[in-house]
């Protein structure tokens, strides 16, 4: 899934639902078994209520880009997902490696993940988002229970990177929500996670397939010299321009005194260089009510 930047939809999220666990000071038995009792009983109702999280649209214009895109909602839409959500019966398992944080979080999986074909010949990755973390699994099996799945966790787990065995305590854990990596790099899912400046986009409006159509345009862009990808999603194929991390983004003050994130140096370098997104090879115009508003200007978009 490609997500549109937070400065075209900004949200605002908040927890309604939290518990905060501390840590008990040594106690009489007696005591101590009233207050696990209670811990208890506290357990049980949030795991029967769930851990909400409520998502407010501020500001939205691209409504529809999103549908092209094929996102359904806002949640998908802002890259959100949670540990304490329900888990998908038809979902797959893949195993767990590692989570990463902090904002070069996407940069640090894409390099584990590099790391760990170029090591161990690894193949099959999928990125999953969860709490502001971004995990890195391996694989895909319909049921965690199976020969298939013991055997390669218990190999992942054999791991080893000198003396040392990082992926010992790799797990299962569930595939909802997650994407998967490609191996091809001009395709942009072999980035997960990271933002990308998004210059043209190929639709079914045209003579010729828009896939192949995209696919060229970014190996012509390498040519010159430009680090481009394409990506196929269900409705457009887009062309896109360098990656990008939460790095790249500067808070920016708005006249009603709130704060965004805004472009960087290093994207509005780019975005110089492709200052008006294409469509089917054309200038994009924009209108409102059937009037023009003028040329549509290249954006930023998550990769996920």
């Amino acid at each position: 899934m490609l997500v549109l930047w937070r400065a075209y939809g900004v949200l605002e999220s908040r927890q309604v639902g939290r518990i905060k666990f501390e840590v008990m000071e040594p106690m009489t038995s007696r005591l101590l078994n009233h207050k696990l009792l209670f811990l208890l009983m506290l357990c049980c109702a949030f795991l029967s209520t769930g851990c909400q999280m409520e998502y407010r649209v501020v500001r939205d214009g691209w409504e529809e880009w999103r549908k092209s895109v094929g996102a359904e909602s806002v949640a998908q839409i802002a890259g959100q997902s949670d540990f304490g959500a329900m888990v998908d019966e038809d979902a797959q398992w893949g195993i767990m490696l590692e989570a990463f944080n902090g904002p070069d979080r996407a940069q640090r999986a894409q390099e584990l993940i590099l790391k760990l074909r170029k090591q161990f010949d690894l193949k099959n990755f999928w990125l999953k988002r969860a709490y502001g973390s971004l995990m890195v699994l391996h694989g895909s099996f319909e049921d965690r229970s199976t020969d298939e799945a013991k055997d390669t966790l218990v190999m992942i787990r054999k791991l080893k990177v000198g003396r040392l065995q990082p992926y010992r305590m790799a797990m299962m854990q569930s595939l909802a929500g997650a994407s998967l990596v490609s191996d091809n790099p001009l395709d942009a899912k072999s980035y997960v996670g990271f933002y990308t400046l998004r210059v043209g986009h190929y639709n079914d409006d045209m003579d010729g397939d828009r896939r192949e159509m995209a696919e060229e345009a970014a190996r012509v862009l390498r040519t010159d010299g430009h680090n481009a990808f394409f990506y196929h999603g269900p409705v457009n194929s887009l062309v896109t321009v360098g990656l990008f991390t939460d790095d790249d983004l500067v808070p920016v003050e708005q006249a009603s005194g709130f704060m965004v994130e805004g472009y960087g140096p290093r994207i509005r370098e780019i975005q110089q260089e492709f200052p008006i997104h294409m469509t089917n090879g054309r200038e994009t115009i924009v209108k409102e009510a059937g009037q023009t508003k003028g040329k549509m200007p290249c954006s930023l978009v998550r990769i996920f």
